[in-house]
């Protein structure tokens, strides 16, 4: 079924370009860049579970203000907003969540166990918003759901077990690592 959503070809090209761009900047650029690590700050993080919950609420409703559940033909709030407002809403959204977890990776105890639920978060949010599409959809999204579920909690003890010189990502093999 075809929402009838068409963009001109253009507007494809540019898309594409930007995505060719994104990609470059991504995994070319950026990885060669010494970064400098973020100096903990005295505040501190919530539990990683509550990263995770809020990552997945704040995903959800991202999510829910600009498109359709399981990008179907009718939208969560339907018409109360207009095209302009959803986008401002969903901003409102996504930029303070960005800062949020910009604030939460500078204190000073988060972990890859607090990187793993926030992914993981996101990652359950987008798979059950599109899960209302049809029965298959659902039925596919929930056997995605159980394995996403059971491969980040296999990876969260992994993390948990791993010696105390490899936690947070920093370790001598890892470029931009502390060496002290």
């Amino acid at each position: 079924m075809d929402p009838g959503y068409r963009a001109p070809g253009g507007w494809t090209a540019a898309f594409l370009a930007l995505i060719a761009l994104c990609w470059v900047i991504a995994l070319v650029v950026l990885p060669h860049r010494r970064t400098r690590r973020l100096r903990p700050s005295a505040r501190s993080v919530p539990r990683p579970g509550v990263v995770g919950f809020v990552s997945l609420y704040l995903t959800m409703a991202f999510l829910t203000t600009l498109l359709p559940l399981g990008l179907g033909s009718h939208l969560l709030l339907g018409d109360l907003m207009s095209p302009l407002q959803r986008l401002f809403v969903a901003a409102m959204t996504a930029v303070p969540f960005g800062l949020l977890v910009l604030r939460w990776r500078a204190a000073a105890d988060w972990s890859d166990r607090h990187r793993i639920w926030l992914i993981g978060g996101i990652l359950v949010s987008h798979t059950a918003f599109m899960m209302y599409g049809s029965v298959s959809a659902v039925c596919v999204g929930a056997v995605t759901l159980a394995v996403e579920v059971y491969l980040l909690t296999v990876l969260t003890r992994y993390v948990r077990r791993r010696p105390t010189g490899h936690r947070d990502g920093r370790h001598a093999g890892r470029p931009g690592a502390d060496s002290s």
